[in-house]
């Protein structure tokens, strides 16, 4: 299916591991209106649920999962990173700019790989 995931009639694969919880009649790639690269995010939907990897996140809404950046992804309530880490969110989470995808800004607050590390989003730069 791309380079992690594979599939064959009974079962849906990452990286020869059994997604146990998967179906592969019913498999998708999550889509992304933030990033191109969706296809490789490493997050799929299948049976109404969301897996990172072969596991499923617990406490996700698929209809409304999107893919961010890096290991960030969200769903109407949270942003989730990986698929263990959920932050609660009201707006929508945006990459900062010139920064590599272990930073993301949520509403007044800066993420790096998922620690908060500053609440003045407005004034942070990468330098």
């Amino acid at each position: 299916m791309d380079e992690s995931y594979a599939k064959d009639i009974n079962n849906v694969y990452y990286n020869g591991k059994l997604v146990a919880a998967a179906s592969p009649n019913t498999v998708d790639f999550v889509a992304s209106e933030h990033n191109k690269n969706s296809a490789n995010s490493d997050y799929l939907l299948s049976n109404n649920k969301v897996f990172c990897y072969s596991d499923v996140i617990e406490g996700t809404d698929p209809d409304s999962f999107l893919y961010i950046s890096g290991l960030y992804a969200m769903d109407k309530h949270y942003l989730f990173y990986y698929m263990d880490i959920k932050i609660p969110r009201e707006s929508i989470p945006i990459k900062i700019s010139n920064a590599d995808e272990k930073y993301i800004r949520l509403e007044d607050k800066v993420f790096y790989s998922e620690k908060l590390i500053g609440d003045q989003a407005d004034s942070f730069t990468v330098i």
